[in-house]
């Protein structure tokens, strides 16, 4: 039987991809079949040099470029019904998966961490197996699912076929909690495929994790969690909004991993990338342009109290 995991990646995602690709073999040996790398020109950008800082880091891996000729029905309802912004174009490549010449595709998002044996995923014998979404504030499961996991195999695959795409998503308007990229196609556009619920560990938002009386790595060892999902803003990005600091803890977990699995080359470049944001947030916040740079000696000693203050 063929089978693949598969995930879309462009530039800014490069390192997560990486984080989460490592994490996943880390904890999954077994596994010697391909990676599929998604990838477009013009949504979801993967130049040259980041495709080998990839190959560089992981073996087996299967680039992808994916074309647009299939997608304009699917933007059209993504800007026009969902009001998706276009700059979430890319999330859009995994439906890729549904037309996969592999018999088993298991997707992951680029934005997860792996923490555990994902082994059952490989062993599903249903069509299609995914988390079913969930109100953390009401404490109650979501008639929808969440896209960040999926099993998709060939019997299904075939159902939602490209050139009929737009039937499935000829709709007026949706419930926008659902989401608004390819979540929201694929709840419509597989609304009536019989649905194997996988527990919420294979999929686990970090909104989820509560903070109080336990640290962070104890409350997901607790849970069980095999998939960390680091939805809103990224670990390997400077925070922006304040409320994504709640989860310093979490991203101390992401950053661990990166240092336990990244090349020294690749490590040096995700730090330096780290500095830079925070430069260009400083300068963005002051509203004031500096024409000062950082010299490549600055920078080490920059990266080398970085790494002491926070690992």
């Amino acid at each position: 039987m063929k089978r693949c995991v598969m995930t879309v990646v462009s530039d800014p995602f490069v390192f997560g991809a990486i984080v989460m690709i490592k994490s996943f073999l880390n904890h999954n040996p077994y596994f010697d079949d391909p990676i599929v790398i998604l990838w477009n020109r013009e949504n979801a950008p993967l130049s040259e040099h980041m495709k080998a800082m990839m190959n560089n880091e992981i073996e087996n891996l299967e680039f992808r470029e994916v074309e647009n000729e299939h997608y304009g029905n699917v933007f059209r309802f993504a800007e026009e019904v969902a009001k998706t912004p276009k700059r979430l174009r890319a999330a859009f490549y995994i439906l890729e998966a549904l037309r996969s010449p592999y018999d088993y595709v298991v997707t992951l998002d680029s934005d997860m961490l792996v923490m555990g044996d994902l082994s059952v995923l490989f062993e599903r014998t249903e069509p299609f197996s995914v988390v079913r979404a969930f109100d953390a504030k009401r404490g109650r499961y979501l008639p929808y699912f969440n896209t960040g996991t999926m099993v998709i195999r060939r019997d299904v695959a075939g159902v939602v076929e490209f050139e009929h795409l737009a039937d499935a998503l000829d709709v007026s308007e949706i419930d926008k909690s659902q989401g608004r990229a390819d979540q929201a196609v694929l709840n419509i556009a597989l609304r009536d495929t019989p649905k194997y619920w996988l527990g919420e560990r294979y999929n686990y938002s970090k909104r989820l994790v509560e903070s109080a009386g336990q640290p962070a790595w104890s409350y997901l060892q607790k849970k069980d969690v095999r998939i960390l999902h680091f939805l809103g803003e990224k670990p390997w990005n400077v925070k922006v909004k304040e409320s994504e600091r709640n989860y310093i803890g979490l991203e101390e977990i992401w950053w661990q991993h990166a240092f336990r699995f990244l090349a020294r080359s690749t490590l040096r470049k995700l730090v330096r990338a780290y500095i830079r944001q925070t430069s260009v947030l400083q300068t963005a916040t002051t509203k004031r342009l500096s024409k000062n740079k950082l010299s490549r000696k600055d920078e080490s000693a920059i990266e080398a109290s970085f790494i002491e203050k926070v690992f």
